[in-house]
């Protein structure tokens, strides 16, 4: 396999596993990636939403435990990680494309 390829692998398991840290935050991204190739379906896409937006509503009612936010603050970070999740999904994909390289070796 080419050092770039390698590289890019690495990257993308860096952006991974920097989000997803918790074996709960793995089982609701687990159920939105398993839902993220729907476009066509309506339906498909609405469930792979709602998975995400549950992600998005732990990720700021941690943050308000947590760090004690008040809940406009928490909001605003559980928005930013939905936009991080969703492209964790992109992230996800391309490993996938990778190993699937990599199993023709």
């Amino acid at each position: 396999m080419s050092p770039v390829l390698i590289e890019n692998y690495l990257r993308l398991i860096r952006n991974v596993e920097k989000l997803i840290t918790k074996p709960d935050m793995f089982q609701l991204f687990a159920l939105a990636l398993l839902f993220s190739d729907s476009d066509n379906l309506p339906v498909m896409n609405k469930l792979r939403n709602s998975y995400l937006n549950l992600i998005r509503r732990k990720l700021s009612h941690d943050s308000t435990d947590e760090m004690g936010l008040d809940r406009s603050h928490s909001e605003l970070i559980g928005n930013h990680m939905y936009s991080k999740f969703n492209a964790c999904i992109c992230d996800v994909k391309e490993i996938a494309m990778i190993l699937s390289k990599m199993s023709r070796f």
